[in-house]
């Protein structure tokens, strides 16, 4: 760590993993043990990007369980505690006689070279010379050894993919979101799947979080969607083809060379037209199909195209009629998904339109529909642009939930934002003559149970508990806010930064509480305050 600045923050970094993200770290006095951890935004790949790894740097370093000194076993199964020259020593005299007897080959080495453990690579080779050992091995046998060789079967070396600029990302078999594996992985994702002249491809059995941010998700089963590996055997046979047609066109006169060009005119033809087909599925246009499809090897691949851009039309219009939640759940393969229910620590967001039951009495339907399909159109935007994922609309009402780092704050975020639509669409309908409408918004945070709901025929996938029904309380006892009427929980509120400014309520009794709760009210931007 370098000298710490005028607020005692020192610049190092995480090595956890290979991305060695800049940190920024407070240590106490006494024994420099790690006090507060962040993001050094100054460095200039992860630009203040933190994961969880790296914020529980101080539980790895000095957790209960760390050994502080060697442990040497005792005859009755027991150890005690001895000093690093006695444990070299009595180990050094067991490999020595190991070697004596039996020779250096039959000591494998395993350790060095791994991720934050270099220095033991350059002391390995001492010792692998003492010994007279032949094998060796790492870590990195399991973690890097296939990507090491795929990287030097297509680029000739090991590279690091550029998936900050890159066209198109593909994913086979991985989760970035939950590993970290690439830069800035939560970031760099969503920049993907938001930009429309980006794309993001990720092929995997599992539906991942990374899969749910995908434009296109490809979920392969065992012995029925061959197909998608299928290209390597039709290059084959297509190259076995061609062979053909030069070994006809050498042997043959010029009359077979003819028939060899009409023969490569018959593999070329398809192939444009399905290449003319990608480059029109890319710019956006999913009615682009391959026809004349042949029986050959062309036409299978043709018709797994039509199939797959049959899929994405599909999808296309489920999305224009059923919820983010609904259409993850219409498009898993497996055969429960209640069996996969799981618990997480979620923020939610309740709001719902003040006095809705009298502008259902009093208001036309066309009105009504009018008015929450107009007012929801703006809603749905800013909640994803957070990071958040609309669990149902109910009525007047608007449930969403957020989930993994900063969520809480994503959440008020999303709330600030929806106060800031609803102002801009109270204006529009003032000026048409229209009345105004209000929402009041609760936000919580907690544990709650994750997974499917419903039967057989019909389902969704939501989050359920305490934790949610007290978001929806809260949601009730925004109305009585005078600020912004956007009412978080204390467990939201400890999880937000000081520079965002809350003002406490009057202790609050909610619905299905024994005791009291504390709830504050978000202040918030000047124009997302409700107008007086």
């Amino acid at each position: 760590m370098n000298t710490p600045d005028s607020d005692g923050w020192h610049k190092t970094a995480c090595i956890i993993c290979a991305l060695n993200c800049g940190l920024e770290v407070q240590t106490n006095t006494t024994d420099r043990r790690i006090t507060k951890i962040r993001g050094d935004k100054a460095h200039p790949i992860s630009q203040g990007y933190v994961c969880e790894k790296s914020q529980r740097m101080d539980y790895y370093q000095n957790g209960a369980d760390r050994l502080s000194s060697p442990m040497r076993r005792r005859p009755d199964g027991s150890y005690e505690a001895i000093d690093w020259d006695t444990a070299i020593r009595e180990i050094a005299q067991k490999f020595k006689a190991i070697r004596d007897t039996h020779g250096g080959e039959s000591i494998l080495y395993f350790g060095g070279a791994n991720q934050g453990s270099h220095l033991g690579g350059t002391y390995g080779d001492s010792t692998q010379k003492a010994l007279g050992v032949q094998y060796r091995s790492n870590a990195l046998a399991q973690e890097k050894t296939g990507e090491f060789w795929v990287n030097g079967r297509l680029f000739g070396n090991g590279v690091r993919a550029d998936f900050e600029h890159c066209e198109v990302a593909v994913f086979l078999g991985k989760n970035p979101w939950q590993s970290h594996g690439i830069p800035r992985a939560r970031i760099t994702l969503r920049e993907i799947a938001r930009d429309p002249a980006r794309t993001l491809i990720v092929i995997d059995p599992v539906r991942t979080e990374t899969a749910e941010l995908a434009d296109i998700h490809l979920q392969p089963r065992p012995g029925t969607d061959a197909w998608l590996l299928h290209d390597r055997g039709i290059r084959a046979r297509m190259e076995r083809r061609w062979q053909l047609i030069v070994r006809t066109a050498a042997l043959t006169s010029v009359g077979a060379i003819a028939l060899a060009l009409a023969l490569a005119a018959g593999v070329l033809g398809p192939v444009r037209r399905l290449d003319q087909a990608v480059a029109a599925v890319r710019a956006g246009d999913l009615h682009s199909r391959v026809d004349g499809v042949t029986r050959d090897e062309m036409g299978i691949l043709a018709m797994a195209f039509n199939d797959m851009v049959g899929r994405l039309r599909e999808r296309e219009r489920m999305k224009a009629y059923v919820s983010a939640t609904v259409l993850a759940a219409v498009r898993d393969d497996t055969v429960s998904r209640g069996a996969s229910a799981r618990s997480a620590r979620v923020t939610v967001l309740f709001s719902h339109i003040a006095a809705f039951s009298q502008i259902a009495r009093t208001w036309t339907p066309e009105a009504v529909f009018s008015m929450l399909n107009s007012y929801f159109a703006g809603v749905e935007p800013v909640v994803r642009e957070q990071g958040g994922d609309i669990d149902k609309f109910i009525g007047d009402a608007v449930m969403a939930r957020f989930f993994g780092d900063g969520q809480e704050r994503q959440a008020v975020n999303a709330a600030l934002a929806m106060r800031r639509h609803l102002n801009t669409y109270n204006v529009s309908r003032q000026q048409a003559g229209l009345p105004a409408i209000n929402i009041g918004i609760g936000i919580n945070t907690g544990e709650v149970m994750l997974g499917d709901v419903g039967s057989r025929n019909r389902k969704d996938l939501t989050v359920i508990g305490d934790a949610v029904n007290l978001a929806a309380r809260l949601e009730v006892v925004a109305h009585q806010g005078t600020h912004t009427r956007i009412v978080v929980s204390a467990e939201t509120a400890g999880q937000l930064e000081p520079s965002l400014r809350l003002v406490e309520l009057a202790v609050t009794t909610v619905k299905g509480k024994d005791r009291p709760v504390q709830v504050f009210e978000v202040v918030g931007p000047t124009d997302a305050q409700v107008p007086q």
